[in-house]
């Protein structure tokens, strides 16, 4: 034993420095006993240095390792002088065994005749932890990769395959070893392959993690499917650097489906342009009928009412109407924007009241509304402004005519409409018995809309639905 130490001391400046090292140190002598320890060896097995004095290194070793190691010593450290470095595993003081890796060096004396062996012993459980993890992690990705019912495959920079699923191969009609054989050229429609090879170039020099994209693929029976290609980068996943993997799922059916959805919802829209355009012309028809009506009556005085009667219905008639012009020149037929329907009435006023002098003033906010309010809210304004013309400004009035459209956006609801002018004021026998004012509280009544009717210098009248 004292030589061995004698060789330590002769090999270092000092003994004491082999404590300073992080990685255990440990020499035996050739019976296997532990003669010098430093305190990193003594720390990883939890034993001092007294104690390892008195085992040899196979107590400290499982039994598994013994055949292993003693066949290390004799083919290597003996007739070489030192060993590769191995791994083992060692036995703490309270039986607890972890992984080591070390290097075996054989002590020989001045005549050439081994004394002993040392060996430097590192500590790996962190990094065997480390293993099992990145093992389990690959064994776990490799289980999702071959099951997973989306086609999957790991492409080189290069656009070679290197790896595909079954799925894939079933999506694209090719064998696994097929596969192997392209590259993502030799499957992608010629249409796509320069914004699939733009978007690889992104993901591969960083400007991007991911990309989503349909595409069209070729299988080998030469039919070209839709998939939808999702890509993200592998950084520094393989030999010559970062690898793709792509997911490809088969949208063909998706997207014939809705190719033919639009094609029935195109039919439709025709369709129902057709039935706008239809119903328009009928209540223009209507309208002028009511008008050549009114036209063939006596100019005189016993027939003013049925005259103003006419002219009541062919407004309404021509109310509906502008409605269903404005739904034929839209692209949405579910709700139109109402504010251009109080625009055309604005432009309008004359034909529908009989050519009055009115001086419209607008202020519409923007408003959407679906058919099924916008008739009769169409006929609640037709029917406010029809009464200012008839009412408001008589015959002698000499100052302005003004009359206020208003549409706003009615936050919890849809729209508040007003219709508002400076007239006369409301006469106190027709605000509750006029034809007008019924038609428009039983408008108010059918879209369930508060209607608020101010009368004095001038009328206000409000609908809030």
């Amino acid at each position: 034993m004292s030589d061995l130490v004698g060789i330590l001391e002769k090999s270092f400046a000092s003994i004491d420095v082999l404590d300073e090292m992080i990685d255990g140190f440990a020499m035996v002598d050739l019976s296997g006993r532990i003669v010098y320890s430093n305190r990193a060896f003594q720390s990883m097995l939890g034993y001092d240095r007294e104690e390892l004095g008195r085992i040899v290194y196979t107590d400290i070793t499982p039994e598994r390792w013994h055949e292993a190691e003693a066949r290390i010593l004799r083919e290597e450290v003996l007739p070489l002088g030192s060993s590769r470095v191995y791994e083992k595993e060692y036995a703490r003081k309270g039986g607890e065994v972890f992984p080591v890796e070390l290097r075996t060096a054989l002590v020989k004396d001045e005549s050439g005749l081994p004394l002993g062996m040392w060996a430097i012993v590192r500590d790996i459980s962190e990094r065997k932890s480390i293993e099992d993890r990145l093992r389990e992690s690959e064994e776990h990705f490799r289980r999702v990769f071959e099951s997973s019912a989306i086609g999957m495959a790991i492409v080189e920079p290069s656009g070679r395959v290197v790896r595909a699923n079954a799925a894939l191969a079933a999506i694209l009609g090719y064998s696994d070893d097929e596969l192997l054989s392209l590259t993502f050229f030799d499957i992608t429609h010629p249409d796509d392959r320069r914004l699939d090879w733009s978007l690889r170039e992104d993901l591969l020099a960083g400007r991007r993690e991911s990309f989503q994209i349909e595409k069209r693929y070729l299988r080998s029976d030469g039919a070209v499917i839709w998939c939808r290609l999702t890509a993200s980068a592998l950084r520094g996943s393989g030999p010559a650097g970062d690898l793709v993997i792509g997911m490809v799922e088969d949208v063909t059916q998706r997207r014939d489906n809705e190719e033919r959805i639009s094609r029935a919802l195109e039919e439709k829209a025709v369709l129902l342009k057709e039935v706008h355009h239809r119903v328009k012309n009928n209540l223009q028809l209507v309208a002028s009928m009511l008008d050549l009506q009114m036209s063939k009556l006596p100019a005189t005085d016993e027939y003013g009412g049925v005259r103003g009667v006419l002219a009541d219905a062919m407004g309404r008639v021509r109310s509906m109407a502008s409605i269903h012009d404005i739904v034929y020149g839209s692209e949405d037929f579910a709700e139109i924007d109402f504010s251009a329907f109080m625009r055309s009435m604005a432009s309008d006023l004359s034909a529908i009241c009989g050519g009055s002098e009115i001086e419209v003033e607008l202020e519409l906010g923007e408003v959407r509304m679906g058919l099924d309010l916008s008739i009769p809210c169409g006929l609640f304004v037709n029917e406010a402004v029809t009464n200012i013309v008839k009412h408001a400004y008589p015959k002698d009035w000499t100052g302005p005519r003004p009359c206020l459209l208003g549409l706003k956006p009615l936050p919890g609801g849809t729209a508040r409409i007003s219709v508002i002018d400076r007239g006369v004021g409301i006469p106190e026998a027709q605000s509750k018995s006029g034809l007008g004012l019924t038609i428009m509280r039983a408008l108010a009544d059918q879209v369930r809309g508060r209607l608020s009717i101010v009368g004095g210098h001038g009328t206000s009248v409000v609908l809030e639905i």
